[in-house]
């Protein structure tokens, strides 16, 4: 756990608090009850750090984490990645427009 606290710059104390708070953070324990964290808690346990930062409600990181609402930073890549898909659409079919103009006026 030390480790793990000292990746995530929490202390101990807070990590346990987490691990109450959303269920989604229960590393699985050794026969003397030692937490064992594998590389995907540890994502898990920054992530929850993050949203907590940015002010993110405990009951959105609930939802957030079993994924049934996006975080705002995923929907805002969403958003983007829509507005860039619309533009190179918008392109495509501009070029497309010239080629074919191109090529009739090869044909003739």
């Amino acid at each position: 756990m030390k480790e793990v606290c000292g990746i995530a710059r929490v202390t101990p104390h807070i990590l346990k608090s987490w691990e109450k708070k959303f269920p989604q953070l229960r590393p699985s324990q050794n026969k003397s009850g030692k937490r064992l964290y594998k590389p995907d808690d540890i994502q898990l346990i920054l992530k929850v750090r993050d949203l907590l930062a940015q002010g993110t409600q405990d009951l959105e990181i609930v939802r957030i984490l079993e994924g049934e609402v996006s975080s705002p930073i995923i929907e805002s890549a969403k958003a983007k990645n829509e507005v860039q898909s619309n533009k190179d659409t918008t392109l495509f079919h501009e070029i497309k427009g010239e080629l074919l103009e191109l090529l009739d006026l090869l044909k003739k």
